[in-house]
């Protein structure tokens, strides 16, 4: 009896690692900064808002156009696309709504005077028709099921400020101001949760698959299996004392977390432990938030700055 063998070869991808930056020429913002991204899969649209009202579209990075919304001099600290809309969202309660990122209208938010610092959807609430979530200063949480009406919400914050919402498929992760961290179902009912951060600001929070990943003051990052229990993560990352401003990842579970920082610090891990340090091109600006997608990451921060790795 002969036994024959054949080798049956093989590609494995190499993960997604955004090494090289490039930076934008001319984001049109000028001096000025710009806190947020968005990006609307179905038109192939990046949309980034920030001072003075200012807001630009882009479709390929490179090239960017100014747009006109309804802030005037308030600036835009958060944007979200989902549910076939953009909703922007800022300083002292202003809203605005728009399907194409070009015309704008204003919305009623519900949070008075309060800065709206994040706004998040989550299309399995609402007995499937979504939910809108947005939160900010003096621990204000409101939920909206189309983006236009909203009901101001008990969010466990107190008066802490709410920095950032993560929604995944089963879990709803809202972080904030003394170390406060808080989870919910239903983005209406929110328990709080030790976060390893202390007293420590937390800005920014993400997750692939069941992997968190929380970001703030000080450098500090911990993480949680789940979404409920967290742990620091040591040693000490490479950011140093800097302030952790965002944190994003790709929905591939090989594809590294990324997370930037003040001082124009920006790194990426695949294993939430160990953190390398890339060349963010942003010198020694701010970085104020990621967006990461599928083969792509995008920084934004102050003085009107943009760069990308593809």
């Amino acid at each position: 009896m002969i036994i024959t063998t054949h080798a049956v070869s093989s590609t494995i991808p190499f993960p997604f690692t955004p090494v090289e930056w490039e930076l934008v020429a001319d984001s049109t913002f000028g001096n000025s900064n710009i806190y947020a991204i968005a990006y609307n899969s179905s038109a192939g649209q990046y949309l980034v808002g920030g001072s003075s009202g200012k807001l630009a579209t882009s479709s390929n990075l490179a090239a960017w156009t100014s747009q006109s919304g309804t802030f005037g001099s308030s600036s835009i600290y958060a944007l979200e696309y989902a549910d076939g809309k953009y909703l922007a969202a800022g300083s002292v309660g202003k809203m605005s709504s728009s399907t194409d990122g070009v015309f704008w209208s204003e919305v009623d938010s519900s949070f008075g005077a309060s800065v709206i610092l994040t706004i998040a959807y989550a299309p399995q609430l609402n007995s499937g028709s979504g939910l809108w979530i947005a939160a900010g200063g003096s621990g204000k949480l409101a939920t909206s099921p189309d983006g236009i009406n909203w009901t101001q919400r008990l969010s466990s914050f107190g008066i802490s400020f709410i920095r950032s919402i993560h929604v995944t498929n089963n879990l709803l992760v809202a972080v904030g101001d003394e170390g406060k961290l808080a989870t919910s179902t239903d983005g209406i009912n929110w328990t709080q949760r030790f976060s390893a951060f202390d007293l420590t600001a937390i800005y920014d929070v993400t997750s692939r698959g069941q992997e968190f990943v929380a970001v703030g003051d000080s450098g500090k990052i911990s993480f949680s299996l789940g979404g409920t229990s967290w742990s620091q993560v040591f040693p000490t990352t490479t950011f140093g004392t800097s302030t952790i401003r965002g944190v994003g990842v790709a929905s591939s579970a090989e594809d590294p977390f990324v997370a930037v920082a003040s001082s124009g610090k920006l790194a990426t891990s695949f294993d939430k432990y160990v953190w390398s340090q890339r060349n963010s091109k942003f010198g020694s600006s701010t970085i104020n938030d990621v967006y990461v997608g599928e083969n792509i990451a995008v920084a934004v921060g102050n003085s009107g700055k943009i760069s990308y790795s593809l």
